[in-house]
């Protein structure tokens, strides 16, 4: 069908930068295969296996040396295996060099070597080649090997399978047959084509007639993808849940990007988006047709390395998307998918068991181990073979939906828990971007001896976030938990994490995961005295867990600050006294918490009203060098919002907050910065009278903190750090060219200018009002009304603000919404290092994010810390 393709219709391959056309891409394919047959020839004798290449019992053995070609992101290596293909050798289209050579004894031909190798035109003899230096093609069977490829290993050793030459022209027919592909198509190839699913797409739209446009956005990065997507203006897009999963996210709304580069338009031209590799959930479905055509159609496909195609589900543009994971789909056409009892019966309609796939079309075993062949591929009736999946599935009015690995599932607490299933509901709550679950096991033995008792097996999930919507906690994601999953089926721990490692597929490692950090049941401390036990239930309570040992804090358990609050309410009900979030800063664990609210209630430990809190003491054994930490808080922001950062932070001595005053405890707020300033400084010398310091501030605290620098240092002081998380500038700091309704003042790429306030009031402006008022008079409001209200009165009081500079080291930390730009900051924290979070506002102080805002913050203090002592 390319040989039938017409130059004038344009390139029938293509990736950004370089084009072919069908006659320029046949030419070359048909000199690069004589340049593999002559270097297959010039590696000197091999001795192929004397049995048969078939299955059956024996495995399966090569007639042909196979050719690896390593894969990078330019057309050279699609033309390098379209060449090996013609060749007649089978190709191994895997960059993992070791594994290739020492399982397939394959020679590797990088696209390199046949580039630096061609001839000229006038060189090229009859086959391509020097004359006829190359040995001729090959005849080749359709039973004989095209392609080896290898296992992603998920499920334990990578393993070698071998495809036939029909093997592969069966997919081709299917891919047509579900994806509707033609000679006018032109799809846009954005899986790696070093493994299965990419290299599907790369046949079944060549093989067709089609035109492909390849681009690989591990190495050329997703936001040139968007661009290049724009440009190419391809008719499908077949992709993984997890790259069509980061392209939405950051791709712009539809109508917010002006000129001729619409990138808020990059896929509205596709009339089909594909998914694959991965289990893939209606909310995928409602985020993408909100960038797509009202035509388009959406269309998850799965399989695997053994059977190639398996099922295809399709969503039209009218069709209601279901809940949750989508249903596997429909059975390829030349596969028939068959559901076992355990007795070998067939199960009935929608009943769950074994999946077995029946087919002439499926691998034909594994490379040189005709034992696990055997033990998966059997003879079927008709030249039909039967490959046992290992997956537990149900087929319901002939849609096949998978289940999960049958040997995934464990018991506990005497119930069958499937981990696909926690997963799928992880996934539905609102702000996760994806999850992974575990089953780890804890060796334990009988009570009261050295006996034999089964491990205890426990759920471990790991989330990662979605940058769009406010940073969850681990405490909210167990509350929505328990609106979707019964209590067996709860998690032990939930991790967050910045995104979920993936392997060189785009499948999740699971092995990469990091070890739970929570402490398991067994593992705590029970609560002691009449006090820890009323905490201990209530914060277990409020976080969603069984129970709470007495050292463990609200911190480690993922708490966020709604919670916070609730729990110092509920408290002082309880007891009868008055709490605030510093006290639980510094009495963190359940245990001091107790203590601290029983010397309250006997009237010792009387409530601080000055704003400061302990958040770390200092090391026993500090080095004078480590400076202390004060982090200042954001208007209407609690000091408490920093523990996360404290307890990561690395060579420092101690960790303070200040907050506002008069947002907890009583007493009249600042009316004005410099006076916040006064006061910040009069608690840092007070309490930290000499050595290094750092300060962090967050919000309006950053620019407290640039200001508070600058003057500890005319006073002697030594600062070496100053950090802005994500603070925004007041207008005044803004320079003339960025602001609304001014001329550009010769200020260079100013960036777009900001938003107008717009001129009507807005409502609840005058109530607004009175209620500032009343707090700057010392009024207090229920705990969430009073944050508010000092949010407000801070940003009234900081409008007219201009920010001082600091010529000491300084970080600038932003989210992604964040829209001053980068430069405005240069006369405010000149020496400064920046980094940019997918995240909210307070998610750079919050799991997953933190830690990558502490390790910037580590990494700074590490070079600007006081040399020692000669």
């Amino acid at each position: 069908m390319l040989a039938d393709r017409s130059p004038d219709v344009g390139p029938v391959l293509g990736s950004p930068g370089r084009h072919l056309d069908a006659p320029q891409l046949l030419d070359l394919v048909d000199a690069w295969s004589s340049l593999v047959r002559a270097r297959v020839a010039a590696a000197g004798a091999w001795r192929p296996s004397s049995r048969a290449h078939h299955p059956t019992s024996e495995g399966t053995e090569l007639v042909r040396r196979p050719v690896a070609v390593p894969v990078t992101a330019d057309l050279d290596s699609i033309v390098a295996i379209l060449a090996v293909i013609d060749s007649g050798h089978p190709l191994v289209p895997d960059s993992r060099r070791e594994l290739v050579i020492g399982t397939a004894d394959a020679i590797v031909v990088t696209p390199a070597e046949l580039r630096a190798a061609e001839p000229s035109d006038a060189a090229r003899g009859g086959d391509g080649v020097g004359g006829n230096s190359a040995p001729p093609r090959p005849e080749v069977a359709p039973d004989d090997p095209a392609v080896i490829v290898f296992t992603s290993g998920s499920t334990g050793k990578p393993k070698a399978v071998v495809h036939s030459h029909a093997f592969w022209l069966n997919q081709i027919t299917e891919a047509r047959l579900a994806f509707a592909l033609t000679p006018s198509d032109r799809v846009a190839q954005v899986l790696p084509v070093s493994y299965g699913a990419g290299l599907d797409v790369l046949f079944m739209a060549l093989l067709n007639g089609a035109a492909l446009s390849y681009y690989d956005p591990r190495q050329l990065g997703l936001r040139g993808m968007i661009e290049w997507l724009t440009i190419e203006r391809a008719t499908t897009l077949h992709c993984t849940p997890a790259l069509l999963r980061s392209l939405l996210a950051d791709l712009p709304p539809a109508g917010s990007v002006p000129g001729s580069l619409r990138r808020d338009l990059a896929l509205s031209g596709f009339r089909l988006v594909t998914t694959c590799g991965e289990q893939a959930f209606g909310s995928d479905v409602e985020s993408l047709r909100r960038h797509i055509g009202p035509d388009t159609v959406f269309m998850n496909w799965s399989g695997s390395s053994e059977t190639g195609h398996l099922a295809f589900f399709r969503i039209g543009p009218g069709d209601q998307v279901p809940n949750g994971p989508l249903p596997t789909g429909v059975p390829a056409a030349n596969k028939l998918v068959q559901i076992r009892r355990a007795d070998g019966s067939t199960a009935d309609d929608g009943e769950p068991g074994l999946l077995e796939v029946e087919s002439r079309y499926l691998f034909s075993g594994y490379l040189a181990d005709p034992e696990l062949t055997a033990s998966k591929l059997a003879a079927g009736p008709d030249g039909y073979r039967v490959f046992s999946m290992g997956d537990r599935a149900q087929l319901t009015d002939g849609v096949l939906q998978l289940l999960g690995r049958s040997d995934a599932a464990v018991k506990i607490r005497g119930y069958l828990v499937e981990p696909s299933e926690v997963e799928a509901a992880l996934r539905s709550v609102d702000g996760v971007a994806d999850a992974a679950v575990l089953v780890v096991s804890t060796p334990r033995t009988e009570r009261g001896g050295a006996g034999y008792a089964p491990p205890d097996m426990r759920l471990a999930a790991y989330v990662s976030l979605d940058p769009s919507r406010p940073t969850l906690s681990t405490a909210g994601l167990r509350g929505a938990l328990r609106d979707r999953l019964p209590d067996w089926m709860q998690p032990q721990t939930i991790t967050l994490v910045a995104e979920l490692p993936r392997n060189e597929r785009g499948k999740i490692d699971r092995a990469a995961l990091p070890a739970p950090a929570v402490r398991a049941g067994a593992e705590l401390e029970s609560p002691r005295g009449a006090t820890e036990r009323q905490l201990a239930a209530l914060w277990a309570r409020l976080v969603g867990i069984p129970a709470v040992g007495r050292e463990q804090t609200l911190v480690e358990l993922g708490a966020d600050s709604l919670i916070v609050e609730q729990m110092l309410t509920t408290a002082e009900e309880l007891f009868g006294v008055d709490l605030l979030t510093s006290d639980l800063t510094e009495h963190a664990s359940v245990a001091a918490f107790a203590r601290l609210v029983e010397d309250r209630v006997r009237g010792r430990s009387p409530v601080s009203v000055t704003g400061l809190s302990l958040l770390r003491p200092s090391a026993q054994d500090a080095d004078p060098r480590d400076p202390t930490v004060f982090c200042l808080a954001g208007a209407g922001g609690h000091g408490s919002l920093f523990a996360h950062l404290a307890g990561l932070l690395d060579a420092t001595g101690a960790v303070y907050a200040i907050q506002a005053r008069g947002l907890e405890g009583g007493g009249r707020p600042e009316l004005s910065v410099a006076a916040m300033v006064r006061r910040i400084l009069a608690l840092i010398t007070e309490t930290a009278p000499y050595g290094p310091l750092a300060l962090v501030g967050h919000s309006l605290g950053g620019l407290l903190a640039t200001e508070a620098g600058t003057r500890l240092r005319a006073q002697g002081r030594e600062v070496i750090l100053v950090a802005a998380l994500d603070s925004v500038l007041p207008a005044k700091a803004v320079p003339a060219a960025a602001r609304p309704g001014r001329a550009p003042r010769g200020l260079t790429n100013p960036g777009p200018a900001r938003t107008p306030t717009p001129a009507k009031r807005p409502p609840g402006l005058w109530r607004s009002r009175a209620q500032v008022a009343r707090v700057a008079l010392g009024h207090r409001y229920p705990i969430g009304v009073h944050k508010q209200v000092h949010y407000e009165l801070a940003a009234r009081i900081s409008k007219g603000y201009r920010p001082v500079r600091f010529d000491g080291p300084g970080i600038v930390v932003t989210i992604q919404e964040n829209t001053d730009q980068p430069q405005w900051w240069d006369q405010i924290l000149p020496d400064r290092r920046t980094m940019t979070l997918p995240c909210d506002h307070l998610g750079v102080l919050k799991p997953p994010y933190v830690q990558q805002t502490a390790a910037l913050i580590n990494t700074v203090l590490t070079t600007t810390r006081t040399p020692s002592p000669q």
